[in-house]
């Protein structure tokens, strides 16, 4: 399942995938990446600007993400 406002992998779609990926990592003694980004003063902008300022934000971070992102890497939206 997706996110609704990004788009991206729901947390638990996004751990059920991880953990497989974890797994087949292990039995070909393959190395796993994960990389986690977090915006600790994100709270600002949607007390400063309101949430729909914030909503956009995190769409377009998404769209960012995407456009970089490689056939194999999985983006997920972690937080609330």
């Amino acid at each position: 399942m997706n996110d609704t406002l990004t788009r991206l992998l729901e947390r638990w779609t996004f751990l059920d995938i991880f953990q497989a990926e974890v797994i087949k990592a292990n039995e070909r003694e393959k190395v796993l990446a994960l990389l986690t980004v977090e915006n600790k003063n994100f709270n600002r902008i949607n007390l400063l600007y309101r949430y729909s300022v914030g909503d956009q934000v995190l769409k377009s971070f998404a769209e960012i993400l995407q456009q970089v992102a490689r056939k194999q890497d999985f983006i997920s939206r972690i937080g609330d």
